[in-house]
């Protein structure tokens, strides 16, 4: 039965990250086609000074995203230790073992 359980749990997973993936697609359909149009609207702005020491958006996302992977397989780690610490131990049979 827990394999039941761990196969339905898994088949739900699958089928969320499916209907996120197709509304992250129609999202990104949307923006792409905003943006395109929107591109010879826009005047060209003056340069910011100092504005090349920050990260571009890119490359924060990229810091960001990184940084919560590391975070989560740190906190991975350390559940999985947790829970094998408060593991009860083995059970003793009593049988003493000849020396």
């Amino acid at each position: 039965m827990a394999t039941d359980l761990k196969a339905m749990t898994i088949a739900a997973q699958d089928q969320l990250l499916g209907a996120l993936s197709t509304s992250q697609a129609a999202m990104l359909d949307g923006v792409r086609t905003f943006s395109s149009s929107l591109a010879d609207t826009m005047p060209k702005l003056p340069a910011i000074p100092g504005l090349d020491a920050v990260p571009s958006p890119v490359e924060a996302l990229e810091l960001s995203f990184d940084f919560a992977a590391r975070l989560l397989a740190n906190q991975r780690d350390f559940m999985l230790a947790l829970v094998g610490a408060a593991a009860p131990a083995p059970a003793k049979t009593g049988k003493v073992k000849a020396a």
